[in-house]
């Protein structure tokens, strides 16, 4: 069964993460990376072995310091929103990558969801592929507001800004701040996209008025 690492440590050190984020010093090849398989998988839940970091480094020396620090990162909870939980082994460890940071609570479940992984009497044939879609869904649910769709393409653009990838943004926006905003990410060969438009998700009722919102929802794009 999948296991969460040092649960309540990596919890505790959420907790102060905000502050430190800026002192961490994390290689910028590590979060190309991570960033990368979450774009190639289009999804909050990917595999460790998905990341990587070989293709980035050509000095064995130099993967090998950088793999061992990426390990050390994503365990001892040192990335914001990236959560590891314990495989059969190193490949298959499971890392869960939110734009947020999660709550104990969302932990917890994640935790007892990822064990139907390797429960024998599950009843299906395609346990990884269909667990693996209810914890990203569970994690969209978590990082999603009625104004805000979230999506793994809003992770990756966390990621980007809180480690200091260059970002660059194209507005795509009407007279009414209303269209698309492109982020191109320094590694990264897709496009972040932030839709902005108007809807009615979220209407609120008072003397019988309707007002209509901006809401926002994020993509991949080639």
């Amino acid at each position: 069964m999948f296991k969460l690492i040092n649960v309540y440590i990596l919890l505790s050190m959420e907790l102060v993460q905000t502050q430190r984020d800026n002192q961490i010093q994390i290689d910028k090849k590590i979060v190309i990376a991570i960033i990368r398989a979450v774009a190639e998988h289009n999804s909050f839940v990917i595999r460790y072995s998905d990341i990587q970091l070989d293709k980035l480094v050509e000095d064995d020396d130099e993967f090998y310091k950088l793999e061992n620090a990426m390990y050390e990162a994503i365990s001892e909870g040192l990335l914001r929103g990236i959560y590891r939980f314990s495989g059969s082994c190193r490949g298959n460890d499971l890392i869960v990558v939110s734009p947020e940071p999660l709550s104990r609570e969302v932990l917890n479940v994640v935790d007892h969801l990822a064990g139907l992984y390797q429960f024998r009497l599950y009843d299906g044939s395609g346990e990884m592929e269909e667990v693996t879609k209810v914890l990203h869904n569970f994690i969209k649910m978590q990082a999603s507001g009625c104004l805000e769709a979230a999506s793994p393409a809003k992770a990756v653009y966390s990621l980007a800004k809180t480690y200091g990838l260059a970002v660059q943004k194209e507005a795509q926006l009407d007279e009414w701040h209303v269209g698309k905003i492109i982020y191109k990410i320094e590694g990264l060969d897709k496009s972040v996209v932030k839709e902005v438009y108007y809807c009615n998700r979220c209407m609120s009722f008072h003397d019988d008025e309707e007002f209509i919102e901006k809401c926002r929802s994020w993509r991949f794009a080639k």
